[in-house]
């Protein structure tokens, strides 16, 4: 994705909190933040700040997560990114997380532990032949 015209790309250390820690029960019914993924979001919104756009990004996009982290310790790409992308629709990124057309979650393992997003317009173009256990 470097390079892409009209891209932004960011870095937030740390990794998102899992969705599976990130809401909490309201008393009298309803989810909020648990405060372990405000503080969370709190510091990578400090991040990604410089990066927003002046008016949120309209039509579809492709959302790029790379998640880095030391060691082997197990932990679930997928319950990781709907925080992050919850952030990212907080922050008027975009309108909407449903403009997401494409996303592509990578995960890697290294130091510092950090989250690179790269947010581009989502472009059709040749799709992999199917193949494997689905095609």
């Amino acid at each position: 994705m470097r390079g892409v015209r009209g891209a932004i790309q960011a870095e937030i250390p740390g990794l998102p909190t899992s969705l599976w820690k990130a809401y909490r029960n309201r008393k009298g019914g309803g989810k909020c933040l648990s405060a372990e993924a405000r503080a969370w979001c709190d510091e990578a919104a400090l991040h990604l700040a410089r990066y927003r756009p002046k008016r949120p990004i309209s039509g579809r996009v492709r959302l790029e997560i790379t998640m880095t982290s030391p060691g082997v310790r197990r932990w679930d790409v997928e319950n990781r990114v709907k925080v992050l992308s919850d952030l990212l629709t907080r922050m008027a990124f975009w309108g909407d997380d449903s403009q997401v057309w494409e996303l592509v979650v990578t995960r890697k393992e290294g130091r510092p532990e950090r989250t690179e997003v790269t947010i581009a317009p989502f472009r059709e173009g040749p799709r992999p032949e199917k193949g494997g256990c689905c095609g």
